[in-house]
């Protein structure tokens, strides 16, 4: 191996170890964080669990830094968070992550009334529209809960 070689392998070890490193401090942020939201919220009989997914999203022509999947039934509920999330912790947006995982688990709670009004009612994009509304409402009020009144 020669002295390339050697060099570029060590600054790949480095790299490596940096983005290691980078992403267990991301993981125990989110974790601990949404150990507080269910504290808070008092959800300690769901199981939230989450991954990391490379692929961006966008709906109603907005991006989408992380979506949520409930079972009311089973009481489990299952984050995706999509690359945004990992640029604005680089970026030190702690608050604005927390938010956002305060506006996910809040559809735990608006999930029922969600599934009851799509089934029932037409004009899905309207209800829809009510829906999240309510569900980013709820957020900001468990947010600023989790954040102690802070903004």
């Amino acid at each position: 191996m020669n002295k390339k070689t050697k060099k570029d392998s060590k600054l790949k070890n480095v790299l490596a170890k940096e983005l290691k490193s980078q992403a267990e401090e991301i993981d125990t942020f989110i974790k601990d964080t949404l150990r507080e939201i269910r504290t808070q919220d008092n959800l300690s009989d769901y199981e939230i669990s989450y991954k990391f997914s490379s692929k961006p999203k966008s709906r109603w022509n907005k991006t989408v830094a992380a979506e949520i999947r409930v079972d009311n039934v089973y009481k489990t509920a299952n984050i995706i968070l999509r690359p945004e999330i990992v640029e604005m912790y680089r970026s030190d947006d702690k608050n604005m992550i927390k938010k956002i995982l305060c506006h996910e688990v809040s559809h735990i709670r608006i999930e029922p009334l969600a599934k009851l009004s799509l089934d029932r009612f037409s004009g899905h994009k309207e209800i829809g529209e009510a829906i999240e509304t309510l569900t980013e409402h709820y957020g900001r009020l468990l947010y600023h809960k989790v954040n102690d009144g802070k903004k």
